[in-house]
């Protein structure tokens, strides 16, 4: 129904998505997005996969940074306007960075989903996905941040340091005040419930106005919150399916209708090499933890196995691309490749 086939039509377009209905399934989709990530991060255990993290930090660190180098490398080369190349930065580093990305909620849903996260190969798929989303946010920081002022960046560093700090300080002793208020075998009082689903709306705004992607305060709020009983089966008990049955589809109605997949066909040279250098990164990181594998006496094809879950994308994923197509990241990076598009 969208720009890609029969929403090609203004009007036919203008009519399934009138405006007044558009932002409310913008705001739905938003909703939708926050929420699934704070359910995903809440059903984890992240002192021990950060305990674990220590001892297959390699598996974090090598296959995150082979793919990004090899990707960022292949797609600065493919650039044609050597002269625009400092203009187009942003994009020839920001657009890998976000696709060599092993997202942690991403993962964690999908070893839950195939039932292998309680294994030994799915904790230490955990434990590399957290230490690459890490590094994922560090060097995009970086990126972005590169030609601002040292000024701002100490504001920015110290707003998301207090931001935390607030998190572990002030939230989580609230949040076991309300557990401890609570006898074993009972069911939560409807406030403290209310409060709690509150919590990732509040967190998200926060996050969003310290300059951070509005999808961080959720992360780090279902992190600190306990992920046993009575807090996250109360919680997951009460809005996971209505997440994943009402909101979520919002979300991909979202994605589908500011996505246009017809001006593709003038110029298929460009969307498949891209693809083709995107796929090595894949490769790359798959090989890479092939061959960290015996450092570790892990035998290369469990190797193999672990970089192709590294490479597993999702809705994080999805949402990262809709900023980028949003910010206009994508289409500038065609742009300077592309003199067709001029």
């Amino acid at each position: 129904m969208g720009p890609t086939c029969f929403g090609h039509n203004e009007a036919f377009l203008g009519t399934l998505f009138p405006l007044k209905q558009a932002l409310i399934m913008n705001t739905l989709a938003k909703i939708g997005t926050i929420y699934c990530v704070f359910l995903t991060s809440l059903k984890m255990d992240v002192l021990t996969t950060l305990k674990a993290a220590k001892r297959c930090w390699r598996f974090g660190v090598f296959p995150f940074f082979a793919s990004f180098f090899v990707t960022s490398t292949m797609l600065y080369l493919y650039s044609p306007h050597s002269a625009n190349r400092e203009e187009n930065k942003v994009s020839i580093y920001n657009f890998p960075n976000v696709f060599t990305l092993s997202s942690f909620a991403v993962i964690s849903e999908t070893l839950m989903e195939l039932n292998i996260l309680a294994t030994e190969l799915g904790q230490i798929a955990l434990s590399a996905a957290m230490i690459s989303e890490i590094l994922q946010w560090s060097t995009m920081e970086l990126q972005f941040n590169s030609n601002l002022s040292a000024e701002f960046i100490v504001v920015l560093l110290a707003g998301v340091c207090g931001f935390g700090v607030v998190c572990v300080f002030i939230v989580r002793p609230l949040v076991n005040i309300v557990v401890e208020k609570t006898q074993p075998g009972e069911s939560m009082k409807e406030a403290y419930v209310v409060m709690l689903l509150l919590g990732p709306l509040v967190m998200a705004a926060i996050s969003d106005s310290l300059g951070l992607f509005f999808i961080v305060g959720p992360l780090l709020f279902g992190f600190i919150l306990p992920n046993g009983p009575p807090v996250a089966t109360t919680i997951i008990e009460r809005v996971e399916l209505i997440v994943s049955e009402l909101f979520m589809p919002f979300f991909y109605m979202y994605v589908g209708k500011r996505t246009d997949l017809s001006g593709i066909h003038d110029h298929w040279d460009v969307a498949l090499t891209v693809q083709g250098i995107l796929f090595l990164g894949c490769v790359v990181k798959v090989l890479t933890c092939a061959l960290i594998s015996p450092s570790y006496k892990i035998k290369p094809k469990h190797g193999v196995v672990l970089g192709l879950i590294l490479n597993v994308k999702g809705v994080v994923e999805l949402i990262f691309y809709s900023r980028m197509n949003k910010l206009g990241v994508i289409y500038y990076f065609l742009f300077l490749s592309v003199p067709q598009l001029r």
